[in-house]
């Protein structure tokens, strides 16, 4: 969850790194994720909650959930309201 592409981007590389990946690795690697910035998380979880799912567990990347808390809850949850 980011705000633009480009935050993104960079997020996602951050943690392949970690990992000693590449970031289309990382991604492939966790395909039940939802990744991607806040208005194409938004229609993620619409299309679960159009099949029926009730509610979701949102897990951050460790050392970045202080700074996607408020992004989650300006950007996701109203949207999802």
């Amino acid at each position: 969850l980011q705000a633009t592409r480009r935050e993104l981007e960079a997020l996602l590389d951050e943690l392949a790194a970690r990992g000693g990946r590449t970031r289309d690795e990382w991604v492939a690697a966790r395909p039940s994720f939802i990744i991607g910035t806040a208005g194409e998380v938004v229609e993620r979880l619409r299309a679960f909650a159009r099949a029926g799912v009730a509610y979701a567990i949102v897990l951050l990347p460790y050392r970045h959930e202080r700074a996607l808390l408020p992004l989650l809850a300006r950007e996701v949850l109203p949207a999802l309201a």
